[in-house]
């Protein structure tokens, strides 16, 4: 059940518009973060967007459903 969800998740996340106005932003490690925790650490660098944030997606996707 969780598998068939998490797939339905990825493909409305795949089909999104927002890759229209966003850019593509690298993961980066956080060594020490990830070796304080005992795990991998992975940041989703956002702030590589043109617009130094993560909000154009959140903005984007919350215009787009808007109604005339």
């Amino acid at each position: 059940m969780k598998l068939q969800k998490s797939k339905r998740i990825f493909k409305k996340i795949i089909a999104s518009k927002v890759y229209d106005v966003a850019s593509f932003t690298p993961l980066s490690s956080a060594r020490l973060l990830s070796k304080k925790l005992k795990n991998n650490i992975l940041l989703k660098r956002e702030d590589m967007q043109p617009v130094f944030s993560f909000k154009v997606r959140g903005a984007y996707n919350k215009i787009s459903i808007l109604k005339e």
